[in-house]
């Protein structure tokens, strides 16, 4: 396959392509959801009691149940 482009444009397009990409921290800030609860409600939940589950589909259910 052959361009009449010139390599350095390509990479310069490529670049450019990347710079405008949002970063972790954007996409998490719009990815993340409110909670219901607190931050450690499920660490403090008594181990009869069913998780909500609105819990199952956060991304921080782990370090909520082991809060400390």
């Amino acid at each position: 396959m052959s361009t009449d482009v010139p390599v350095d444009k390509v990479l310069e397009k490529v670049v450019e392509a990347i710079a405008n990409q949002p970063t972790a921290e954007s996409n998490k800030e719009q990815n993340q959801t409110k909670c219901l609860h607190h931050f450690g409600y499920l660490a403090e939940l008594p181990k009869s009691s069913s998780i909500p589950e609105e819990c199952f589909f956060c991304p921080k259910v782990v370090e909520c149940i082991a809060k400390q």
